[in-house]
């Protein structure tokens, strides 16, 4: 369930129309996307924004050939990772160690014999996709062990620090100030355990030991238990949690991974939401009756363009504190979009600095299935 599994993209450029249109034909024998330039400059551009995992690049092009088009995007530390193929007619050795080491991974001498290319292809996105696997183990690994070895223990300084300074000194601290330690020391183990619950999901997700069990579940009943759930927290910071009178619509989904999802919502909107401020939980079916989509709004703090685009990211660095100083992992909302995707859904933000974000989360109607049957899919 992450994004190494999407169909890789082949970005060709060439001048020439007719080579264009030869590499796409052949190009159609291998499972991947195409994206075509007939210039340097569209070349960047699209490197840029779509960033493909190959790219056939010509050498010999007006205005900014092959050569300018490679050091340009190695230079650029987003695209810099972009693997590059030089198709060229040129025969000097010179020429071809020059686009070596500008950083291309490999040449094709023109006129190209379409096995070799094609062989040539498929080598190099395998590499990639290897690549990018590896990197994501990697993140995963290194997430892993800065929970454990941070955002975990942490919880535990606080219930070992009060508990024993109750132990040793009960005597000499008033009954208010014992309450206030032992508030303390609940909220450090709820946290720890909170973090731990979301710690062993998302690991039984990356060794694939999770299955999704669809029942049949309404929403109104989710979002008042969720909102129960979430109503001791909101008090604590004076915000105002509300649930929008809807009617209830029903669709299959897996219980347990609905709550895990709308409480971590919940729970980071209230993070993220200052004192007397609010936070509303609300359900409709979309706009194509496709399915539920359950809504989590607030009037918070609200996050720029650069944040939004790391929230589902494993290996996104850092992580902000909430309005009142509350540390996070980003685990949860990892989590949020991996038990959506289980599902068969998907999840969305809309946000702004100041103004509060949006997070909408879809749920597909199943198909062909009583209403009161119960079925496990693999994940």
């Amino acid at each position: 369930m992450n994004e190494q599994q999407d169909t890789q993209l082949v970005l060709i450029v060439d001048d020439s129309p007719q080579n264009l249109q030869i590499l796409g034909i052949l190009l159609e024998e291998i499972d991947c996307d195409i994206a075509v330039a007939s210039n340097g400059k569209d070349a960047v551009d699209i490197a840029r924004e779509q960033h493909p995992d190959l790219i056939l690049l010509d050498i010999m092009m007006p205005v900014m050939d092959g050569y300018e088009v490679c050091r340009i995007l190695q230079e650029d530390q987003n695209t810099s990772d972009i693997s590059i193929i030089f198709l060229t007619a040129l025969s000097n050795p010179d020429d071809l160690v020059k686009g070596l080491k500008l950083g291309a991974v490999d040449y094709v001498a023109k006129p190209f014999k379409g096995v070799e290319l094609l062989a040539r292809v498929r080598n190099h996105l395998r590499t990639r996709s290897m690549m990018k696997e590896l990197a994501y183990l990697n993140a995963t690994k290194n997430k892993f062990f800065s929970i454990i070895a941070h955002d975990l223990k942490n919880p535990f300084y606080t219930i070992i620090g009060f508990s024993e300074m109750l132990m040793k000194n009960i005597d000499t601290h008033t009954r208010e100030e014992q309450l206030k330690f032992m508030q303390m020391i609940y909220n450090s183990g709820k946290d720890a355990h909170g973090l731990l619950e979301n710690l062993l999901n998302w690991s039984r997700i990356q060794i694939g030991s999770i299955r999704a069990e669809l029942t049949t579940l309404s929403s109104l009943d989710l979002v008042e238990r969720t909102v129960a759930f979430l109503e001791p927290m909101a008090k604590k910071k004076s915000i105002r949690l509300e649930q929008e009178e809807d009617s209830a619509y029903e669709f299959r989904g897996d219980e347990n991974m609905m709550q895990t999802i709308l409480r971590n919502l919940g729970s980071n909107a209230i993070k993220f939401t200052p004192p007397s401020g609010e936070v509303l939980i609300l359900t409709r079916e979309s706009e194509d009756g496709s399915g539920v989509e359950f809504i989590v709004k607030d009037n918070g703090i609200g996050m720029p363009e650069e944040v939004q685009s790391q929230l589902f990211r494993i290996d996104a660095r850092g992580t902000r504190k909430g309005t009142d100083k509350e540390a996070g992992t980003g685990l949860g909302l990892i989590l949020c979009k991996e038990f959506v995707e289980f599902q068969g859904g998907d999840i969305a933000v809309e946000s702004r600095e100041g103004e509060g974000s949006v997070f909408t989360v879809h749920i597909p109607y199943v198909e062909g299935e009583a209403a009161n049957e119960k079925s496990e899919v693999n994940a």
